[in-house]
């Protein structure tokens, strides 16, 4: 059965056309309530980039290309702080937040030296050591710490809000209007972020413009690697079996880019705002209408 859907975009002439075409097989993809494009741009900023059609498939960092940075940081990170305590306290039996904790000790100590008063050989069964545990995981939270025990830890307290709907998922709007497009044009979508795999399907699944999640292939965290390792990215390519070449990797920091195009992907970099890196870069985009 072939079923009509329509995605904006913004002519030359700066007006907002709506484009159709059909699709075969489940409405799941197509259901969504998409927003319209944000009317304002600078049509002499817009390059037509005839990227799609040497891909197979898109990844997508997710700070500051999908999602605002300041969701993340005065959002998510805050509210994880907030409930780090309670978290702590009410999952002090489980071995797998024990070794996490364990794990978040020790690089702390990296990062601060001996510290007076913090005693890395407590267990988390005490009060005490729940307080200063706490103190530790919130400390690497606000250095931004990538590490991978604590973005786990981020996840499952995130998970909480998301479910009693303290929380919900951002994106900017033209996201689901150019996920949707490159679906029907027959490339799969990734998501490779240094938040948990839990934490990236919580934000897409929980948008204003709905569960988004059915356009996204799989998601990758840094259990595969570091994001600025370019070895990360091979292996993201050997794991989803498409030549690096044939892949597009969009990001808002350099160092990341930099690694993807050392393993052969094709990369473009996006200047949300707040993005400081404005202009370094030899591949810039302000937004996804900008990809061709």
């Amino acid at each position: 059965m072939l079923r009509q859907f329509a995605y904006s975009r913004i002519c030359q002439d700066g007006h907002h056309i709506t484009q159709t075409a059909e699709k075969t097989g489940s409405t799941s993809l197509f259901a969504l309530a998409l927003p319209t494009y944000p009317q304002e741009k600078d049509l002499n900023k817009v390059v037509e980039l005839k990227i799609l059609n040497r891909v197979d498939a898109v990844i997508l960092d997710i700070e500051g290309t999908t999602t605002p940075i300041d969701f993340v940081h005065r959002t998510l990170f805050q509210f994880a702080k907030q409930n780090m305590h309670n978290f702590l306290r009410d999952n002090i039996n489980s071995e797998g937040v024990r070794k996490a904790i364990r794990e978040l000790r020790s690089i702390y100590n990296e990062i601060q030296g001996n510290l007076t008063g913090i005693d890395s050989g407590n267990t988390v069964d005490d009060k005490g050591s729940i307080e200063n545990d706490a103190s530790i995981l919130n400390h690497l939270i606000d250095i931004d710490s990538k590490a991978t025990q604590l973005k786990l830890i981020e996840g499952m307290i995130w998970e909480e809000g998301y479910k009693d709907g303290r929380l919900r998922g951002e994106v900017y709007a033209d996201v689901p209007i150019y996920m949707k497009k490159w679906i029907s044009l027959g490339k799969k979508i990734y998501i490779y972020s240094s938040g948990s795999v839990l934490a990236q399907r919580l934000i897409f699944s929980s948008t204003k413009y709905g569960d988004l999640t059915a356009y996204i292939t799989n998601y990758f965290d840094t259990e595969i690697g570091r994001k600025t390792d370019p070895e990360s990215y091979g292996k993201i390519a050997e794991r989803i079996g498409i030549n690096p070449q044939r892949i597009l990797f969009i990001s808002d920091s350099m160092g990341e880019l930099k690694a993807a195009a050392s393993r052969g992907f094709q990369t473009l970099m996006i200047l949300r705002d707040g993005n400081s890196e404005k202009s370094k870069y030899p591949s810039t985009i302000e937004d996804f209408s900008e990809i061709e």
